[in-house]
């Protein structure tokens, strides 16, 4: 369905009724919460000429996340930052059922093979080797660029830290949207455009180059602190299902990871980090607002095409990681079976 769908999509947007496929759509590893195929069209005009990649978004994400990725990346090539430009959007459209637009594909591979322990552990030499400072200088990068026009084009959405308030309001999650609205920090630095989930698996390289970022599902204005306090949460806690005493070694890796990434970053920037722990904080209560949303639905036996979330699996560090920096407390809804989380 997905492949008729899309082909006539293209049709319709090019004008061309008798586009084929040259190779035709093929699920990618990685994209845990979205869908992502890559196709090719053949004897297609620009700009769906090439190698194009479809994004299908789960019908549980925000109404309006699709136009804010696809603006973000927009924003972002025209900046020739190494974000997938996008070949189609129509914010009325839908694939399979679901959001969705059309970007063109990035050379090169990602950072890390996928997010099971088998895979990371096979990275581990790689990223030994790139992941602090490829990091750190894409990072940089997408701080010096210019977030007006990213701005410009919303006019009645939130794009800052009070994107994340209203829901934690609506999972049950009101004292920590109490204590970060009420401990919301002065920002010491310019807003700039944060990715907000610049992990080793949203960085494409292609040889020694920095080839491509994917993935602005989080993608944020806000003080630099906001995206660098994000990704080293996700260093402290790594979001693995694992047994115990392997989590406590990716764990030990991860922020070993985690210290150098931050010098990195301030050595190459210079930036204040004053309020790190604070966007460490906002980051685990907004990962924690998926856990919940994911066990409320399972729990009310509703249909629920996102995945379980990654970080359902830490939860209870997490609620640990969030007391320690706020003094906070979080309750959450018990946790699914592991073979209904996934579906069996």
């Amino acid at each position: 369905m997905l492949a008729e769908e899309l082909l006539d999509a293209a049709r319709d947007a090019t004008g061309r009724a008798e586009l084929g496929y040259e190779e035709p759509p093929v699920r990618l590893g990685g994209g845990f919460f979205t869908e992502n195929h890559a196709f090719r069209l053949r004897d297609a005009p620009p700009p769906w000429e090439g190698p194009l990649v479809v994004r299908l978004f789960p019908n549980e994400a925000p109404a309006d996340l699709a136009h804010r990725e696809a603006t973000a990346q927009r924003v972002l090539a025209e900046q020739r930052y190494p974000a997938p430009p996008i070949v189609w959007f129509d914010a009325d459209a839908r694939l399979a059922g679901r959001r969705c637009f059309v970007m063109r594909k990035l050379p090169g591979h990602m950072l890390v093979g996928g997010i099971r322990f088998r895979e990371l552990l096979t990275s581990v030499p790689t990223l030994q080797r790139r992941l602090v400072e490829t990091t750190a200088v894409a990072q940089a990068w997408l701080h010096c660029l210019d977030p007006a026009p990213f701005v410009a084009r919303f006019t009645d959405a939130p794009l800052g830290v009070e994107r994340w308030f209203e829901r934690l309001a609506a999972f049950d999650l009101a004292p920590a949207r109490r204590w970060l609205v009420a401990h919301r920090p002065r920002e010491t630095a310019r807003a700039v455009i944060c990715h907000g989930d610049l992990w080793p698996g949203n960085i494409l390289v292609d040889g020694d180059e920095l080839s491509g970022v994917l993935d602005y599902s989080v993608v944020t204005v806000a003080e630099p602190a906001l995206d660098v306090g994000f990704l080293a949460m996700s260093f402290d806690l790594v979001p693995l299902d694992l047994p115990a005493p392997l989590q406590r070694v990716a764990v030990r890796i991860a922020r070993g990871f985690r210290r150098r990434y931050v010098d990195a970053y301030v050595r190459e920037t210079g930036v204040d980090l004053a309020n790190l722990r604070y966007y460490e904080a906002l980051r685990c209560a907004s990962e924690l607002t998926n856990v919940v949303a994911f066990r409320q639905a399972h729990a009310a036996g509703e249909h629920h095409d996102a995945p379980r979330p990654t970080w359902d699996a830490v939860s209870d560090q997490m609620v640990e990681y969030f007391r320690e920096r706020t003094g906070e407390t979080l309750r959450l809804p018990p946790p699914v079976g592991r073979d209904r989380a996934r579906g069996r």
